[in-house]
């Protein structure tokens, strides 16, 4: 089974265009940390693609079984979650944006990261998109007020992406 753990960044990026059923097309089971959830709803307001996200009953909330304190130091709540909810069942895909827990995921709990532009891309070669129109975090950020500012590059640098891990 294919199976994915993802942040809010990679479904505030997808969900502003629309493009959260990309997820579904792709992986077998896209599953979200209820932190990651509480993120979204949070913001809801402000976030444009907050209802396709609320209308997506495929995407399983899940609650972490334990909290990874090294994590939670290191990396916020949602990011913690993720990486903390892709040790449990042993997942190897987790979806994250932010160079930072990228990073953290590949080299200490030997996850392999993937962001929004290599999803886009993705979805591009097995033509479930007609065209790759990445809504970057610097737009999300003046569209929905609420995400963290960074000089970085919103993917970061570009992870090896074994396509076999989707359908």
């Amino acid at each position: 089974m294919n199976r994915v753990v993802c942040n809010s960044g990679p479904l505030i990026a997808l969900g502003i265009p629309g493009h959260v059923d990309v997820l579904r097309s792709l992986f077998d089971q896209v599953l979200v940390p209820d932190a990651v959830q509480g993120e979204i709803l949070q913001d809801g307001l402000k976030f444009l693609g907050v209802e396709n996200f609320r209308r997506a009953g495929w995407i399983c909330i899940v609650r972490p079984e334990r909290k990874d304190e090294l994590l939670a130091a290191l990396l916020d709540g949602g990011e913690a979650a993720v990486i903390g909810l892709a040790r449990e069942p042993r997942f190897k895909l987790v979806l994250i944006d932010e160079r930072k827990a990228r990073k953290i995921a590949r080299d200490i709990y030997v996850l392999q990261p993937i962001g929004t532009a290599r999803i886009l891309v993705e979805a591009k070669r097995k033509n479930l998109l007609s065209e790759i129109a990445l809504c970057s975090k610097n737009y999300a950020r003046k569209v929905t007020g609420s995400m963290r500012k960074s000089s970085r590059r919103p993917c970061g640098r570009p992870e090896k992406f074994d396509s076999e891990l989707c359908r």
